[in-house]
């Protein structure tokens, strides 16, 4: 290559990288608007006012609730994030990402009054410009896969109450295929390798609120029960301990009542499948979370509150 081709591209190269520089701050001063002075301090009297209203769900079922709503200033596509606001789109995205199937849809809205910047007229709407702030900072913070956001614009409904931001995750599995493949296998060993000292825990059933419905998990249950028949056939001295447990939305006695309602379902199901031996039942409350369902703000993480209702079966020797 001559001398002059390599100026040529050397001058190419240099002027690339001005307008590669040029390109970023139009993107990040202009669009997002994220250049100038750092903005004053917030008055905490200021977002008194925010109500903690936000609860995101998943395919109906929901999994955090009372959370603060995001707001934004007249015409603004950027809210000032609050610390529990940021805590709860940490949490989103690592469950998204240990869900890859699964997608959150961000839907951001504005009043029809409010006027759409002219950064933002890409975006087509204001509220499409609010969700995408969001979206930008979920991929950028917190590294959640673009192909698992999708984002839709739309105005205020003047007959409902409606916020500014609405989340709901689509696609969410209580837990994923390989996840319930590794701890059906995990509980197949356990069981054949000694049933007596077997702490069953959280496949038998689970609980939804509000009507809290009993459900299986077959067919790894069904292998469950025809080993415990056979165990207490040749031990027929042995009986079983069922013990309930439920999450700190209750306190008290109410709590008490709670997870022993889920340890005398669990014994009846039982009794209907021919365990003909005795069967205790006992409540632990909330005293054995395996999760911190509410935060002492309280807001709270209702997947895991899900994972603390469950019950234990344990096989006690009589002499």
């Amino acid at each position: 290559m001559s001398r002059k081709n390599i100026l040529i591209l050397i001058l190419a190269m240099l002027f690339f990288a001005i307008w590669l520089s040029l390109a970023q701050k139009y993107y990040y001063c202009v669009i997002l608007a994220q250049c100038g002075p750092p903005p004053p301090p917030v008055d905490s009297s200021q977002l008194a006012h925010i109500p903690n209203d936000l609860s995101v769900s998943a395919e109906g079922f929901p999994l955090w609730e009372n959370y603060p709503e995001f707001e934004f200033d007249y015409g603004s596509t950027a809210p000032l994030y609050l610390p529990k606001q940021l805590a709860l789109l940490e949490e989103m995205a690592l469950l998204l990402k240990s869900q890859p199937q699964a997608k959150l849809k961000i839907i951001g809205r504005y009043k029809k009054e409010e006027t759409l910047p002219e950064q933002a007229k890409r975006y087509g709407n204001l509220g499409r410009a609010r969700a995408l702030s969001i979206a930008d900072k979920l991929m950028a913070e917190y590294q959640l896969p673009s192909q698992q956001i999708y984002i839709l614009g739309d105005t205020m409904p003047l007959n409902k109450k409606a916020f500014y931001i609405d989340l709901e995750i689509i696609g969410y599995l209580p837990s994923g295929p390989e996840q319930e493949k590794k701890e059906a296998e995990r509980f197949r060993q356990a069981y054949l390798q000694d049933i007596k000292r077997l702490t069953y825990d959280g496949r038998m059933a689970f609980f939804r609120s509000p009507d809290q419905r009993f459900k299986l998990a077959p067919p790894v249950f069904g292998e469950y029960l025809d080993s415990l028949q056979n165990y207490l056939a040749q031990n027929p001295q042995a009986q079983l301990i069922v013990i309930g447990h439920t999450d700190s939305k209750l306190n008290g006695q109410a709590a008490q009542e709670e997870a022993l309602s889920f340890a005398l379902q669990t014994k009846a199901y039982l009794e209907n499948k021919g365990i003909s031996c005795p069967i205790q039942t006992q409540s632990r409350s909330n005293q054995e979370l395996l999760q911190m369902d509410t935060l002492a703000d309280g807001s709270r993480a209702l997947y895991k509150a899900a994972q603390n209702r469950r019950v234990e079966i344990l096989i006690e020797e009589v002499p």
